[in-house]
């Protein structure tokens, strides 16, 4: 029902289902699109779950890509694509007395925000600290929705963190995820959620570790690139 560019590598998909998809925000479905039959791939939500069926979803197509590309490039309104069930552990333990650390690179945006479209219903809050990431400000797609709630949400703060700031647009920690994350400490009294790509997810649980960070404290899913 929706295929909205958003560069010449990134998209956003909204799939409308027959009948609700059974999911948590977090984690991730099964996909398969009639351009790459028989092809599945892993995307996760941009939204909690909603009772209208509406999913949407941001893909980003790799370098050599055959599905993501396909996504990205080609995919058509009125097109079917064909959901598999839910899967992932990158939920938020709403029983937890810890505050939480969400740690986002690209179009890892996308599950942090359903996450906190569903923390953001209900009481009992904690205390949300996300880092959303790129290597430069036009890597951060979705910031600007990101900061919305932060802005209504007394409970969640946002930092956006670019490796180079040539547009000299500041507001934002320069570095690496990895590398801005940690320099605030080992957040060992946090629960943890890293999304991305696999090698920013290698990058930035290895560089916390180090760093003194429990390893049953991070949750992350292990994603191929396409």
């Amino acid at each position: 029902v929706e295929h909205r560019r958003l560069g010449w590598d990134l998209a956003v998909v909204g799939v409308r289902t027959d009948e609700p998809v059974p999911y948590r925000a977090g984690q991730f479905l099964g996909v398969e699109i009639p351009q790459r039959p028989r092809l599945w791939r892993s995307l996760s939500p941009a939204n909690a779950p909603s009772p209208d069926g509406l999913l949407e979803f941001h893909v980003r197509a790799v370098p050599g890509g055959w599905v993501s590309g396909a996504m990205v490039a080609h995919s058509r309104i009125g097109d079917s694509w064909r959901i598999g069930p839910a899967r992932g552990e990158m939920l938020v333990d709403r029983q937890s007395a810890r505050d939480v650390l969400m740690v986002a690179g690209g179009t890892g945006a996308a599950p942090v925000r359903a996450l906190l479209e569903e923390l953001s219903t209900g009481d009992g809050q904690p205390r949300v600290q996300v880092f959303v990431g790129g290597r430069t400000w036009d890597d951060l797609y979705d910031i600007t929705k990101l900061r919305r709630l932060s802005y209504a949400a007394s409970w969640l703060d946002v930092i956006p963190v670019v490796q180079n700031d040539d547009d000299g647009l500041g507001g934002a920690e320069r570095g690496t995820l990895a590398e801005v994350v940690t320099r605030y400490g080992a957040w060992a009294d946090h629960d943890i959620i890293v999304c991305g790509s696999p090698a920013m997810i290698r990058a930035t649980v290895s560089r916390m570790l180090v760093a003194g960070t429990p390893l049953d404290r991070i949750a992350y899913d292990p994603f191929t690139d396409d």
